[in-house]
């Protein structure tokens, strides 16, 4: 009986020490190996073919990234359900998207939705799963062999082989998601995309540390003479995945390696390599398929039509007018890689309120734009990725995440509370094809002319023929204006706001106003072409953080009086000036964000237009401020910005309430509503929201179909 319970132990200690080395370890067998090797997608020239009834076809990549954000949560939350991916799945098919992209490795409630939405179905929605690299890994090393980046980026390409064949086990982590993976989804992953928009220093540092690795040659993939040292580390790892999902499942997907213009292999004018960084090349022409390889590679690269400016203003690519410098950039990338597919994996426009950069030929900028400006501007986009040659685009992305961040709003927004109010300001927040509006159901305010929402709202402040009405969301600080006899074209309306207790002027000498109160901003309603929101000086931000580039002198050794009478426009730093040539500079460019813009703000209107900031109806005026336009940092706890010039930079400063008032202009009379406070309380970690289509996926809906075959 001993024995019999001693060899009884021995097999349940085997078999858990099996189990685990075999669901949590790269161990290279399973049931398939040393099979026929299975491909169901590949490429052929230029093209991408897919394997459907035993038959290849050939598609056109009518693609969609998808990340992992939805309001309140980080993306490493991984906080989406399966619910609501099975829901995403049916409306991205509804879209003609055939392809979708996801950047790392997810919880394994996407992989179960994933595999369950695609079972049985004729027409499933293919995968292209990326492989990350995070941000922390390229530049804390800055060489790509070091084991910190070389040892874990091969071993997370063997995770997902694993975690595709319903093979892997992977325990909480602070790098990716996690979960027991036991749902084999390869019949629909056609391939893997390895890496990220590569750092420009990860790469010219590894080229000049490793220049001793002048070649790569392993069972799939090998490199040219020509071949830099980085580009050794890629034909390594990507021979490498592919030898791991050979040997052990007996299948090969296409496999390929992202790009993006800061990197890419052409050559461009001094000028672009010292502005954009464009001073080192990644080129996978350097990169070769051996005869082992059934499946395939293409080239991939993330283009956007406003960034890096040698798209818009470098000669070689405005050959066919200035107006198809993006087309012509995709051309030259065509014929760079001249026996492959070329897929732009990522291609966007964000309808964020603020913005960050410009596309100085058709418009088609990184934010400002109206939902139906984004429709229109990716469906341009999609035309010109495929009129080059390409062999299809995905677009980012699927949704709006209230968690991003971008370089010249993230410095004034506290970073650890961004998924807890959509910050409009920030057009990273704002690329999707759905939107999360504040409200369970609905907003609590639509700038509509429509003001039954505002029963049983008591004015903060009013007198017998005018009164200021104010209430607030995660987006929003809302205001109804209300004046007797209002004419817009005629009557201006001043709203002065004090924010903060740290600084503010009594006297208005932009226009020629005084208060009782030191004023941080005054919102000021002149017609509908000609209103805007003006900040005082010592408490406008793009000057503190980036006035040594607009005003080339430092701020900090000359900064305004606290009490400055000055109100300017309030701006968003965009670009440095460029210098093109000897002959030629670009100047710096800076955006007024304070200006207002007039129209209807609510999404079920005919004339609907997402950018509207105010409307009349009668004699009355609404209007939405963004807690970001007022220097909030973060309106979830109502923490504002400290004093710059005591802190040097942006410091949080909590506030309880703000003071509004109310003014009023006409025929050069003024009557004014005095200074009453509005209590502010927070939401905490809670915010409200509800999701909604924007326009832009119909219009997207309507190409997609002609590209994937389901049009007219």
């Amino acid at each position: 009986m001993k024995k019999f319970l001693i060899i009884c132990a021995c097999m349940v200690v085997l078999y858990m020490g099996g189990t685990y080395i075999y669901y949590n370890t790269d161990f290279p067998w399973s049931a398939d190996s040393g099979q026929t090797v299975k491909v169901n997608a590949k490429s052929q020239g230029k093209d991408i073919y897919v394997k459907q009834d035993g038959k290849w076809k050939k598609i056109k990549i009518c693609g969609m990234n998808l990340g992992n954000g939805i309001p309140g949560h980080f993306a490493t939350d991984f906080a989406i359900g399966y619910d609501t991916y099975m829901e995403w799945f049916a409306m991205m098919q509804d879209m003609n998207v055939n392809v979708l992209r996801i950047y790392t490795i997810q919880d394994d409630v996407f992989y179960q939705a994933f595999y369950d939405y695609n079972k049985g179905r004729k027409n499933p929605l293919y995968l292209i799963h990326g492989i990350w690299m995070d941000d922390y890994s390229q530049r804390s090393h800055l060489d790509a062999f070091s084991p910190e980046v070389h040892d874990v980026f091969i071993s997370d390409c063997k995770k997902v082989v694993d975690i595709v064949h319903g093979h892997r086990k992977i325990k909480f982590n602070s790098n990716y998601g996690s979960g027991n993976y036991k749902w084999d989804i390869s019949p629909y992953v056609i391939g893997y995309l390895l890496g990220v928009e590569w750092e420009p220093d990860l790469v010219l540092y590894t080229d000049d540390k490793r220049d001793e690795v002048t070649s790569y040659s392993g069972d799939y993939f090998a490199t040219t003479k020509e071949a830099s040292p980085f580009e050794c580390f890629l034909a390594e790892v990507g021979d490498r995945m592919m030898n791991y999902e050979v040997k052990k499942y007996s299948q090969q997907r296409l496999l390929a390696f992202s790009n993006w213009p800061e990197t890419d292999p052409l050559d461009h004018q001094l000028w672009a390599e010292a502005r954009t960084n464009n001073f080192v090349k990644v080129d996978v022409e350097h990169i070769l398929l051996k005869d082992t390889v059934k499946s395939g590679t293409f080239a991939s690269y993330h283009v956007y039509p406003y960034y890096p400016p040698f798209i818009n203003n470098e000669k070689q690519f405005q050959v066919n007018g200035s107006k198809a410098s993006y087309r012509t950039y995709l051309e030259t990338l065509n014929k760079h890689h001249q026996d492959k597919p070329v897929v732009i994996a990522e291609f966007g426009l964000p309808t964020a309120r603020g913005i960050a950069q410009e596309d100085e030929s058709r418009g088609l900028d990184q934010g400002h734009l109206s939902e139906e400006e984004q429709g229109k501007g990716l469906r341009t986009l999609f035309q010109d990725i495929m009129k080059s040659g390409c062999a299809g685009g995905m677009v980012f992305s699927w949704q709006d995440e209230w968690f991003k961040r971008t370089w010249n709003t993230w410095p004034a927004t506290d970073s650890t509370r961004t998924p807890f109010w959509s910050d409009v300001q920030t057009n990273e927040q704002m690329f999707g094809m759905i939107t999360f509006d504040p409200g369970a159901t609905k907003s609590i305010c639509y700038v509509d002319g429509d003001l039954s929402e505002w029963k049983g709202v008591t004015p903060i402040t009013k007198t017998k023929d005018i009164s200021l009405s104010m209430m607030y969301d995660e987006r929003n600080l809302y205001l109804r204006i209300h004046k007797e006899n209002l004419n817009l074209e005629k009557d201006t309306i001043y709203v002065p706001l004090d924010i903060t207790p740290k600084s503010g002027a009594f006297t208005d000498e932009t226009n020629h106003l005084t208060y009782t109160r030191p004023v941080d901003f005054v919102a000021v309603i002149q017609g509908k072409g000609n209103s805007r929101v003006l900040v005082q000086d010592y408490y406008h931000t793009a000057k503190a953080l980036y006035g040594q580039y607009i005003e080339k002198t430092d701020p900090y050794l000359n900064p305004p009086e606290p009490d400055s009478g000055k109100f300017v426009p309030i701006l968003l730093y965009l670009r440095h000036d460029i210098k093109l040539s000897d002959q030629e500079f670009l100047e710096p460019r800076l955006f007024e964000t304070g200006k207002l813009t007039y129209g209807n703000g609510n999404p079920e209107a005919k004339d609907f237009n997402s950018l509207a900031d105010y409307c009349v109806n009668g004699d009355d005026i609404e209007l939405r401020l963004p807690w970001g336009l007022l220097n909030f940092s973060d309106p979830s706890t109502m923490k504002v910005h400290d004093d710059y010039y005591k802190c040097y930079g942006v410091e949080n400063l909590q506030i309880d309430h703000l003071q509004a008032a109310l003014y009023v202009k006409e025929n050069q009379a003024i009557t004014s509503a005095e200074f009453k406070p509005l209590e502010l309380e927070g939401w905490g970690e809670t915010p409200s929201w509800h999701q909604r289509i924007k326009k832009s996926y119909y219009m997207m809906q309507d190409v997609f179909a002609r590209y994937s075959g389901k049009g007219d």
